[in-house]
């Protein structure tokens, strides 16, 4: 058992589970404390006004105006090895910046990269992760426009670690926060989970598997996008943005890049494709429920419409934005990201084993080695809260998007036993799922 807090810093304390928020709410919040910290999101979301001076791109914004809402993130990357199947350290800093950015609802404008080099590092290696970083980059459409670079001497660093920032831009009609979760959110996740965690520690430790281990890195932003859309919240709102992003392009020198393509056929269920998942696990998006019985879920939540065919039109929502809130479940894994939001919402969450999807290799690889896949990085996937109105049609949108295509409802917000998560498993029985207490793969990101 690891101890509440450590007299120095333990691997454990870098999990993303309870030792890691210990030392932030100790130690940092206390010395840094103020209104946009405290609300411990992916992302802090500034209002900004009175601007001095007109934005390019942006023709809304005026000085003076107080229509305008930025996101700003920071991230640090020591995963190890730097090279694994999917990915790299450098794609890893950049996807994993603009999807924090992402989750607060935000447009990703621009980053920048901070490098720490040990002597010794092979300039081969270096641009190699360099040239994925601006390809990446490249590919997203969002510019890395400062930077810096520090060298270490040999044996004071492990080879190399980055630092990123982002800054984004929140469209109007845009609230994302874990304090607006209410009983009655249907919970969604993008797809499969454990991907990018048991890749790396299959990579370190050596073990091979007759079906490979690939990362999940993935950018996240088109798939945050294209749920927006079908809010009606995107489109329009975010047309001034890219002309902005365009413009950062051009300064740069760099082409303006596209969007990326989405697939135009619907998606498979999730469950095909070496993945297993139950059959009509998108019930309470569906209007047709998952069954319940003796510790089973509440019946009392109203069931979502049926979704509109994609691209179709949208749906007529009541004021305010009806998906609440967004979370990218990396360290710690979706376990430890559903405890951050019942505690900070003060809600309770119940969650259906059966309906979380893992692929086989995942599965096994997780067996072998007795991790709870639950508690496992991902690096390109996002858990929704949505109003259950909404719910089926963000469903069906997130199924024909690239990285969404396994997307499932895998439970739902509810008033009872508040700060908690239960799973219930396809026995019937319920478990508490607390948050990760020690380390379980230390340097996954």
């Amino acid at each position: 058992m690891v101890k509440p807090m450590s007299d120095c810093i333990l691997l454990a304390h870098g999990s993303g589970g309870r030792l890691s928020h210990e030392l932030v709410e100790r130690l940092f919040v206390k010395y840094f404390h103020n209104p946009l910290l405290a609300q411990l999101g992916d992302a802090a979301v500034l209002e900004v006004s009175g601007l001095p001076f007109p934005v390019a791109g942006l023709p809304g914004l005026q000085p003076g105006a107080s229509n305008l809402k930025l996101a700003f993130t920071t991230d640090s990357y020591v995963v190890s090895p730097l090279f694994f199947p999917g990915g790299d350290i450098g794609k890893l800093a950049v996807c994993g910046t603009v999807n924090d950015l992402s989750m607060s609802g935000a447009v990703p404008l621009c980053l920048s990269a901070g490098f720490i080099l040990e002597e010794g590092l092979p300039l081969a290696d270096l641009e190699r992760v360099v040239a994925s970083m601006a390809e990446t980059a490249r590919s997203v459409g969002v510019p890395i426009v400062t930077g810096d670079t520090k060298v270490v001497d040999r044996g004071k660093a492990d080879r190399l670690f980055i630092n990123t920032a982002g800054i984004g831009i929140v469209p109007a009609g845009v609230e994302i926060a874990a304090e607006r979760v209410r009983p009655g959110d249907v919970v969604i996740l993008s797809g499969t989970v454990g991907d990018h965690g048991m890749t790396i520690m299959s990579q370190r430790e050596g073990l091979r598997f007759d079906s490979p281990l690939v990362s999940d890195c993935a950018p996240l932003h088109g798939l945050v996008g294209a749920m927006f859309d079908v809010l009606g919240l995107g489109g329009q709102s975010q047309t001034p943005l890219r002309q902005a992003q365009g413009r950062l392009h051009c300064a740069e020198g760099l082409p303006e890049t596209e969007a990326p393509a989405e697939a135009p056929a619907e998606a498979p269920a999730p469950g095909g494709g070496g993945v297993t998942a139950t059959p009509g696990a998108g019930a309470w998006a569906s209007g047709h429920r998952p069954p319940t019985g003796v510790g089973g879920l509440p019946e009392t939540e109203p069931s979502a419409p049926e979704a509109p065919a994609p691209g179709g039109g949208g749906v007529t929502a009541a004021p305010g934005c009806l998906l609440h809130c967004l979370r990218d479940p990396t360290r710690g894994g979706l376990a430890t990201v559903l405890n951050e939001v019942a505690g900070q919402a003060g809600v309770g969450i119940e969650i259906e084993e059966r309906a979380i999807p893992v692929r086989e290799a995942v599965r096994a690889a997780c067996e072998l080695l007795g991790l709870d896949p639950l508690y496992v990085a991902n690096e390109g996937k996002l858990v929704a809260f949505v109003a259950p109105a909404v719910a089926g049609a963000v469903l069906a949108r997130m199924r024909v998007h690239e990285y969404g295509r396994q997307a499932a409802v895998i439970g739902q917000v509810t008033a009872e036993h508040p700060g908690r998560v239960v799973l219930r498993t396809p026995l019937g029985a319920r478990r508490v799922v607390d948050m990760l207490a020690g380390e379980q793969l230390p340097r996954i990101c």
